[in-house]
């Protein structure tokens, strides 16, 4: 789907099959997204390679009730089913939060900005929960 660097799209409001995000953190982050009415972009920035994996590189900017213009990045492996489509705004949200959770700076402020101090402390408390790999695989 992504041929294009600066290719965008809406992120979507369709709950994919299968997720590398949990489905507790999806479900916590879609009952989130309903409160602060959070949408969003991605864009397609390009393929690099790490230690040997291709991997797609795209830029998400989040809006929401209290923020706008909230950046982060996300690279996915190639081969996995969610780098050949558009996100949902949970996954993304969901993604940001496991950043947050884990101690990156940027990913915490900008979570932070985007739902607030209350909304931060739950999502990032359902993203140490579940910090691996979605369950829906």
């Amino acid at each position: 789907m992504w041929d294009t660097p600066h290719e965008t799209h809406p992120l979507t409001t369709v709950q994919p099959e299968t997720s590398w995000i949990h489905s507790e953190l999806l479900a916590a982050c879609r009952r989130v997204i309903g409160v602060t009415r959070t949408t969003g972009t991605q864009t397609f920035t390009g393929t690099t390679s790490r230690d040997g994996t291709s991997l797609a590189a795209f830029d998400i900017v989040f809006r929401s009730d209290t923020a706008e213009n909230v950046r982060t990045s996300l690279v996915l492996d190639v081969r996995d089913d969610a780098a050949q489509r558009t996100l949902s705004t949970a996954e993304a949200l969901g993604d940001l939060c496991h950043g947050a959770a884990t101690g990156d700076g940027d990913a915490q402020e900008s979570l932070l900005n985007l739902v607030g101090a209350d909304y931060y402390a739950y999502l990032t408390r359902f993203a140490r929960e579940h910090p691996g790999s979605g369950d829906s695989l």
